[in-house]
């Protein structure tokens, strides 16, 4: 019987060697399992930061590129007064544009600026700024220091209205909004006594034009409303104009167009050609 009970013992103890054997091999596949979990992991860690570099350096290249292209045209307005900033992706004016004394006409077109800043009144012989296919929601202010400003073109903004501190802008010969979000033109447009040009085409919102554009008759020779197809009949007749695009093309520009067969869904159609 103590036989018995040393070969059970004896099986026993060989049992819980060969089960604390099986778990050491499996415990060294799991650590070999993980040193190679371990080793891909780091492994894609490394590759992911190399493609980050690769990234910086291609955005540095880019940077440098820009920065000295940007350098060279602003060094030319030095001497040609006329600032090309057009396609840079800027989001804000570079410091040197403000020293540009004898700066006159600047190019914006197709950054992503969503306004124009106070500092710009430093360039007091500015007479042109074209700012299309920016980020613009707000006319500027600044505008109103600028008094040789004769043509603010911004085309392809989100500008919602035309405010009233417009009557600021005292030199204005041509005002274009094309393409922007325009609800409201404030009365005050009609005291800009200069102005030939005022473009509000394209204003799908637009509902109504003040009638003191009928001030200008002396000067305005173009007010151009094609495809402002929420436009209700325009105050503005064509004898006070010599040349108004969008109520030639409408008909609207006669007075009780209506009664001569011109129908509001005519008018919104040909608006919209």
């Amino acid at each position: 019987m103590e036989g018995d009970v040393r070969s059970s013992k004896g099986e026993i103890e060989g049992d819980a060697r060969s089960s604390k054997g099986e778990a050491e091999e499996e415990s060294d596949s799991e650590d070999e399992q993980t040193d190679e979990q371990k080793e891909a992991t780091r492994r894609a860690e490394m590759r992911a930061k190399l493609k980050k570099v690769i990234r910086l350096v291609i955005s540095m290249n880019s940077v440098s590129d820009s920065f000295e292209e940007r350098a060279a045209r602003i060094a030319k307005a030095k001497d040609t007064g006329h600032l090309d900033l057009c396609g840079m992706k800027r989001t804000f004016l570079p410091d040197q544009v403000y020293r540009l004394k004898n700066l006159r006409t600047i190019q914006l077109d197709r950054n992503l600026l969503v306004g124009l800043p106070r500092e710009l009144e430093r360039c007091i012989e500015l007479e042109e700024i074209r700012i299309r296919s920016n980020l613009l929601e707000t006319f500027p202010p600044v505008l109103t220091t600028l008094q040789q400003l004769k043509l603010f073109d911004a085309n392809g903004n989100s500008i919602s209205t035309v405010p009233s501190f417009i009557d600021g802008c005292t030199a204005l010969t041509s005002l274009s909004l094309s393409g922007n979000s325009l609800t409201s033109i404030s009365p005050a447009v009609g005291s800009l006594s200069n102005l030939h040009t005022f473009n509000v085409s394209y204003n799908r919102k637009l509902k109504s034009i003040p009638f003191t554009v009928a001030n200008l008759q002396t000067s305005l020779t173009i007010l151009d409303i094609r495809g402002c197809v929420a436009l209700e009949y325009p105050p503005v007749l064509e004898s006070h104009l010599e040349e108004v695009k969008g109520l030639k093309e409408s008909g609207a520009n006669k007075r009780g167009g209506k009664e001569r067969g011109e129908s509001r869904a005519g008018w919104d159609e040909d608006s919209g050609r």
